[in-house]
C-alpha cells in the first residue's frame, strides 16, 4: 500500500505507461464481441450502416426464397448471402491514436459500400457500448490494481 505521494505517483506513472498496451490486449480478448457490434447488431439485426442509416429493404414481393439467410419481403438488408462477408471482419486497434478500426477483406464488401454506404464500422450508439461496456470495465480494474 503506497504511503507517500512520491509511492502514488510512481504507480500512477507506471498505469499511464502500461495503458496502451491494456486497451489493446481488452480489445485482443474481446474481438468476437467488439465485430459481433458491428456485424450482428447493426447489419443482420437492423440493416444499418455506420450512420445508422437503413443499408435498403427487399423488394415486397420477396419470398424468402434465396440462398442464405432468408430475406423476407419490406425486411431490412442484412447482406447475409453463403456467409463470407460475415468471416470477413477483422479489428485494428490503433491505441496510440486512440483508434479502433473494423477491416472487411471480402471482395464483396467495397462493392456493397459503394451501392448502399459505409456499413464497415461502428454507429455512435456502438462506439459507446465498446468504450463503456467493453473496454471501460477492464480499464478500471487495471488502473484499480495499482492506485
Amino acid at each position: 500500500m503506497a504511503t507517500t505521494v512520491r509511492d502514488y505517483i510512481d504507480k500512477a506513472k507506471r498505469v499511464q505507461l502500461g495503458i496502451n498496451k491494456e486497451i489493446e490486449d481488452i480489445l485482443y480478448w474481446n474481438e468476437e464481441e467488439v465485430l459481433d457490434l458491428n456485424r450482428e447488431e447493426q447489419i443482420f439485426k437492423k440493416g444499418i450502416d455506420i450512420n445508422g442509416a437503413l443499408l435498403g429493404k427487399y423488394k415486397d414481393d420477396s419470398d424468402g426464397q434465396t440462398r442464405g439467410y432468408p430475406k423476407e419481403g419490406g425486411t431490412p438488408f442484412n447482406f447475409y448471402d453463403t456467409g463470407e462477408l460475415f468471416s470477413k471482419f477483422s479489428l485494428l486497434s490503433k491505441v496510440s491514436q486512440n483508434k479502433v478500426v473494423i477491416e472487411n477483406s471480402d471482395g464483396k464488401a467495397k462493392l456493397l459500400a459503394d451501392k448502399y454506404g459505409e456499413f464497415v464500422g461502428l454507429t455512435k450508439e456502438n462506439q459507446y457500448k465498446l468504450n463503456y461496456e467493453i473496454i471501460y470495465p477492464y480499464l478500471m480494474k487495471f488502473i484499480k490494481q495499482y492506485l
